[in-house]
C-alpha cells in the first residue's frame, strides 16, 4: 500500500483503525475514500482477538509506565495495530 496506512496513522493519531481505497483505472493511485477509527474486523475473525489483547495490555502498560513518572509515551510501539483495507 506503499506506506497509506502509516501516513493516516501519524494524521489521524491512531493506531487501531481502517480505511478504504480506490485505485485509479489508469494511473493505478491509489485514493483513501473513509477512514475508520473503529472499523469492523470480521475478516480476521481468527486473529482478532489475540492482537486486541496485546494491543489492549500494551496499552495499559504505557500507560501504567507513564502515570509512574518512568517514561514519556514516546516509546510505544504499536504491536498489534491493524489496518483493514477492504478492497475488492
Amino acid at each position: 500500500m506503499g506506506g497509506s496506512e502509516n501516513k493516516l496513522r501519524e494524521i489521524f493519531k491512531l493506531d487501531l483503525f481502517g480505511f478504504d481505497l480506490l485505485v485509479t483505472s489508469e494511473k493505478r493511485e491509489m485514493v483513501v475514500v473513509d477512514v475508520n477509527y473503529f472499523p469492523s474486523y470480521k475478516e480476521m475473525s481468527e486473529y482478532w482477538p489475540k492482537l486486541l489483547a496485546e494491543y489492549l495490555v500494551e496499552m495499559h502498560l504505557v500507560r501504567a509506565k507513564l502515570s509512574a513518572g518512568t517514561g514519556t509515551g514516546t516509546g510505544a510501539t504499536t504491536t498489534g495495530a491493524t489496518t483493514t483495507t477492504p478492497i475488492a
